[in-house]
C-alpha cells in the first residue's frame, strides 16, 4: 500500500514538473504565437519604456509596428514553406530595417539611437540571439 502511494506521489510530482517546464518554454516563445495586433502593442510598450513617446505619436508608432508584424508573419509563412532559413533571415532583416526607417521619421535621430542601442543591449544579454 505504501509503495502504491509512493508511486502515485512520484507520478504526480513528475507531471507537475513537466507542466512547469512546459509553461516556461511557452513563455520563451516571444511573439511567435501572438497576433500582429498583440505584437504591435508589445513593441509599442517596450519602445515607451525605452524612450519618451508623446500621446500624439502613439497611433503612428503602433501603425508602423502593426504593418511590420503583418508583413513579418506573411514573410515567415512563405519562408517556412520553402525551408530557406537564410532567405528568411535576410527577409526579416530587410523588413526590420524598413520598419526602423519609418520609426526614425516619428522618433527622430536621438530617440531612435537610444531605442536601437537598448535593443542591441537586450539582444546581447540573450547571447546575441535574434528575435523574429
Amino acid at each position: 500500500m505504501k509503495s502504491v502511494i509512493r508511486v502515485g506521489l512520484v507520478l504526480i510530482m513528475s507531471l507537475m514538473v513537466t507542466g512547469l517546464f512546459a509553461q516556461q518554454r511557452g513563455q520563451g516563445q516571444g511573439m511567435r504565437n501572438q497576433s500582429p495586433d498583440e505584437q504591435a502593442n508589445q513593441q509599442l510598450e517596450r519602445l515607451k519604456k525605452i524612450v519618451k513617446v508623446e500621446k500624439k505619436e502613439e497611433a503612428k508608432l503602433k501603425e508602423i509596428f502593426l504593418k511590420s508584424a503583418k508583413e513579418g508573419q506573411k514573410k515567415m509563412a512563405e519562408m517556412r514553406k520553402s525551408g530557406d532559413r537564410e532567405g528568411m533571415r535576410d527577409a526579416i532583416d530587410k523588413l526590420n530595417k524598413s520598419r526602423d526607417e519609418e520609426l526614425k521619421t516619428v522618433l527622430g535621430e536621438k530617440r531612435m539611437k537610444t531605442y536601437l542601442d537598448e535593443m542591441e543591449r537586450i539582444r546581447q544579454e540573450r547571447g546575441g540571439q535574434r528575435r523574429f
